[in-house]
């Protein structure tokens, strides 16, 4: 997404509080004036059935005109963001049964949703800074994590309480199908939209208890929902980053996701200090062929041992998230530091579980190799590569020393 200067960040802001101030004005006006108007023809609608039914036929007798201003209506709430859609979606409800007041409504914010989709598209960051702060849309969670962003949108549409209206803003600068986006749309808005239909139909009709037991369920759920925020929004990220991982050897298909890996850990840390794996850094990955010809020992000879490695890649998003180091046998020196398997995990992909993968598939290609019992070590300071191989079924041995450091030597039974 562009960059605004702070200047026209400011002017934006300007503008953008400017038509807040008159949208929020116009609806209220529009609130008290309808209050005042149809409040006195709502109670008599509730007691007079012979009006109610005068009122409807009257209401039907506009034909598809009075379904376009409420699709209208709901097209309009849905572009400037900042109107609620409630009380639209509850007006419906009061002038038609209960399917045709849903289809309208979800079908009127699909339509709306698509319009800002195609106007972010064409105008790009200065249309949203006329309706919302961009911010909001540069720290969104959807841009952080594009794997599953049909997951994400889904599950906060059905969420009471979160914004809906913002996702479209925040919809095209991601990689998700403006005919997914459609359907997410079509779909994830149906529940509450029947939720708040059924109330105002309620309304019309008189039934205040039903009308008044689903406000608090819908109050007490959007209220749990604020509360428990940030454990949905986890349980939602969990359900997104089901990546589709696998170890694969690398090639020359393969070079400029691996460079990018490489760049990125390079310029993390020195890895002079911290062989993960020393494997993958003991020879320039810029001269690929030679890297390539390279990077595996072939035959044990001179204190070395036979060895493959393998990187750890996620299909969806078609990148490198690490790299293991597997040994087909140890030496006196890996029995007592180095152990069977080096693994590494990229530094912008750490803390997200992959140590504990890229093990667990490091463990079914010693299973492949004949290795029953594989060895694992790790610094005692290392606290998510011990809990990896723990999690693995890694059993602690005893703790050596070396170089003033303290090293933990697991065993795990692959039979």
């Amino acid at each position: 997404m562009d960059e605004l200067s702070n200047e026209k960040k400011k002017k934006y802001k300007k503008i953008r509080l400017i038509i807040q101030i008159i949208a929020i004005a116009i609806v209220l006006a529009g609130i008290i004036y309808l209050t005042v108007k149809l409040f006195p023809i709502v109670m008599k609608v509730q007691q007079d059935e012979e009006y109610r039914n005068a009122v409807i036929n009257k209401i039907k007798g506009y034909g598809s005109f009075s379904w376009a201003l409420i699709l209208l209506a709901q097209v309009i709430q849905t572009v400037l963001a900042i109107i609620p859609a409630g009380p639209i979606v509850m007006i419906s409800g009061m002038l038609y049964n209960p399917f045709v007041s849903v289809l309208l409504c979800v079908l009127g914010q699909t339509i709306g949703a698509v319009v800002v989709f195609y106007l972010v598209k064409g105008l790009g960051v200065r249309f949203i800074a006329l309706m919302i702060d961009p911010e909001v849309i540069k720290n969104s969670k959807f841009l952080r994590n594009e794997t599953k962003t049909g997951v994400l949108m889904f599950g906060y549409y059905l969420i009471p309480a979160l914004p809906k209206d913002i996702i479209a803003f925040i919809a095209p600068f991601t990689k998700i199908k403006i005919r997914t986006f459609i359907i997410i749309n079509l779909i994830a808005r149906i529940p509450m939209t029947i939720v708040s239909v059924v109330m105002g139909s309620s309304l019309i009709n008189g039934s205040y208890v039903l009308a008044i037991v689903l406000a608090a369920l819908s109050t007490l759920l959007a209220l749990l929902c604020f509360i428990f925020n940030n454990k949905i929004v986890l349980i939602i990220d969990k359900i997104a980053k089901k990546e589709e991982l696998c170890l694969i050897k690398l090639n020359k298909d393969y070079q400029n996701e691996f460079n990018e890996m490489m760049q990125e850990w390079l310029s993390f840390e020195n890895v002079n200090d911290n062989y993960t794996p020393y494997a993958i850094f003991k020879n320039d990955y810029l001269d690929f062929d030679n890297y390539l010809n390279n990077l595996e020992v072939k035959e044990s000879s001179d204190g070395l041992v036979k060895d493959s490695v393998y990187f750890l890649y996620d299909i969806t998003r078609k990148i490198f998230l690490g790299a293991v180091n597997i040994r087909h046998e140890l030496n006196d020196y890996l029995y007592n530091y180095g152990g069977h398997i080096g693994n590494g995990i990229r530094p912008s992909e750490r803390g997200k579980g992959y140590g504990n993968k890229i093990i667990e598939f490091a463990l079914k290609e010693c299973k492949k190799l004949g290795i029953k019992r594989v060895l694992l070590t790790c610094n005692k300071d290392n606290i998510p590569s011990k809990k990896a191989i723990i999690k693995n079924g890694g059993i602690l041995e005893n703790e050596i020393i070396k170089d003033g450091k303290t090293i933990e030597r697991y065993w795990i039974d692959n039979k």
